[in-house]
């Protein structure tokens, strides 16, 4: 082995173990079980050091050691893939019906347990237990992660506060209140946080469906504003009307859609020709703008959403089992260019589909504007190269034969005629 490969070798492992102390790292700071026991541990052993009792030192090294256990189980989890993805914090998470219980977790949270009741037996005296607090943050905690590991975690602590008790360690009344008063609180925080984390997952669900709508949208509107682009490019194509149906009826999830135009395909504002169409089992070649909900649009110049296809009267189904229509005029300035139009036959379209249509409606609109812009402009410029032709050739001879049919020719060229005459003027008889 070279030197060159062993130092390649060497650095690749430093690199590796760093990626690694920063995974560990990360996890340390984000893991619950860890940040429970130094919530545990610190008031452990302040109020150790407070109450100097004859095991303080022996308290205070259980506080330490706990601490030092839980940050190494995160290792060990870490490094064996545990608790990498915890249960989700949903009102019930359930397979079947009974709840599902992360054995990794359950087992630190019992750990947790058992070095509270540790640490408030050491501290107690025969009238109260200082440290019995401590196994609210536990049930907290546990409430957060699931509904089963809760329920087993409050039965851990109800053991671990009657084994005093059943030891004959303690006053059996101080040690039945404190265990009332504990098991009554830490019923009421599981319940409370499990709903809290339920309200809160219910918001974090609505702000993921949010965001993915958003950006579904965001990705359905880029898709229209490409196929603008060609529209605008090309002009209203077969393959580029195609293409936004194919947008229509694919990322956007209708069933059938159709594409009328007017100018644009021949016709006139009143009477629009298909230009695309998607699912429709007798499409309608060309509308006159007098029946349908087409036509009403057509007419009135506005957007129309029919939820209910059956309690609209102008509706007129082109294909079987529809259930919903949006239609939206294509408008440029006050000029109807055509409409675009989506229906549904097994979804209720609604206020949204309505402004989505209404924004394809707007791009299209643009694009063929622009379309029959640069058509215009094209249409000049060939224009005036005729003309500069026209004038070129008539500067190219003085010969009068060579020069009139030269003229003749030009000018069917210019104007686009079949037919040119010239006529000339004798000068010597005026005739």
């Amino acid at each position: 082995m070279t030197k060159t490969a062993r130092i390649d070798r060497a650095s690749g492992s430093n690199v590796g173990e760093r990626k690694v102390a920063l995974r560990l790292g990360r996890r340390l700071r984000s893991d619950p079980h860890v940040l429970l026991a130094l919530a545990l541990a610190i008031p452990t052993i302040v109020v150790n050091f407070l109450d100097q009792g004859p095991d303080e030192l022996a308290v205070t090294i259980l506080a330490i050691a706990f601490l030092a256990i839980q940050t190494g189980l995160t290792a060990v989890g870490l490094s064996l893939g545990l608790g990498e993805s915890r249960p989700s914090n949903r009102a019930l998470l359930t397979s079947g019906s009974v709840p599902v219980i992360d054995a990794w977790s359950l087992l630190r949270l019992i750990l947790a347990v058992g070095f509270v009741a540790l640490a408030a037996y050491a501290t107690a005296d025969p009238t109260s237990v200082p440290l019995a607090p401590l196994y609210i943050p536990v049930i907290a905690t546990a409430a957060v992660i699931g509904p089963g590991e809760a329920v087993i975690v409050l039965i851990a602590v109800a053991i671990a506060r009657l084994a005093p008790l059943m030891g004959g360690a303690g006053e059996a009344a101080a040690v039945t209140e404190q265990g009332v008063v504990l098991g009554v609180v830490g019923i009421v925080l599981a319940i409370g946080t499990r709903r809290t984390v339920a309200s809160l997952n219910v918001a974090l669900d609505r702000l993921r469906t949010t965001n993915a709508s958003a950006r579904r949208r965001n990705q359905q509107i880029a898709g229209i504003d490409a196929v603008g682009r060609t529209l605008a490019a090309d002009g209203p194509k077969p393959s580029s009307l195609q293409a936004v149906m194919n947008l229509l009826t694919g990322p956007f999830g209708y069933s059938h859609g159709s594409i009328y135009l007017g100018e644009a395909l021949g016709g006139s504002p009143n009477e629009l020709r298909m230009g695309a169409q998607h699912g429709y089992d007798v499409p309608i070649p060309v509308l006159d703008g007098t029946m349908g909900v087409i036509g009403r649009v057509i007419r009135t110049g506005q957007p129309a959403l029919v939820p209910d296809v059956h309690a609209d009267p102008d509706y007129i189904g082109a294909a079987s089992g529809l259930r919903s229509e949006v239609c939206a005029p294509l408008i440029a300035g006050d000029e109807l260019l055509g409409i675009v139009n989506v229906e549904s036959d097994w979804d209720v379209l609604d206020e949204h589909d309505l402004e989505i249509i209404r924004l394809v409606a707007e791009r299209l609109a643009s694009a063929l504007t622009l379309a029959r812009e640069r058509r215009r402009l094209a249409e000049r410029a060939q224009f005036f190269q005729l003309v500069i032709n026209f004038g070129a050739v008539v500067n190219s001879t003085l010969d009068g034969r060579i020069l009139h049919d030269k003229i003749v020719a030009g000018l069917t060229e210019v104007v686009h005629a079949d037919v040119a005459v010239l006529t000339l003027l004798e000068r010597q008889d005026g005739t």
